[in-house]
């Protein structure tokens, strides 16, 4: 009864849904790194190039900065964040505040849980209420490997 319509973000035709229901990532001169919906038309054109842009564009190659000199950025973090290089941050954050703050006087109970550690969860939530509370919170985990080798980042999230 309603046939919703998107531009493919490749040629720019209109569409309707099911025939835009393909994302591929686009060539370096539309400026971005995340896949993007196309038709079907241009999902076959772009398909096998998918390889090479991801080797050259993908987001996965993207930098993150970290400056630890803005204290306040450090410090206070946001308790929702919606991308794993945010997310990756504020962990970055919490582990240098943990090992270079003057805060924490005795380290080595940090430095002897942390290589027999199975997995590391970092989660910012924030909390409020009266009478009925809630909190929402989003942050990462990552999990040793069997070769020893910490994995690749993993966004969590909670609610309640």
């Amino acid at each position: 009864w309603f046939n919703r319509r998107h531009h493919c973000r490749h040629c720019g035709y209109i569409v309707c849904d099911s025939c835009s229901n393909n994302r591929c990532l686009l060539p370096l001169e539309f400026g971005e790194g995340d896949p993007q919906r196309v038709c079907h038309r241009c999902h076959k054109e772009l398909l096998p190039k998918q390889s090479h842009l991801t080797d050259t564009i993908a987001n996965h190659l993207r930098a993150n900065q970290i400056d630890t000199t803005k204290c306040a950025v450090r410090y206070l973090n946001m308790p929702l964040s919606f991308t794993l290089g945010s997310e990756i941050r504020k962990a970055s954050y919490s582990t240098y505040n943990l090992f270079e703050s003057n805060w924490i006087k005795d380290r080595s109970i940090l430095l002897n849980l942390i290589p027999r550690a199975c997995g590391i969860a970092y989660l910012t939530v924030a909390k409020g209420g009266f009478g009925l509370a809630a909190k929402i919170g989003t942050g990462l985990v990552i999990s040793r490997l069997q070769d020893g080798k910490w994995s690749a980042p993993s966004a969590i999230g909670t609610v309640g």
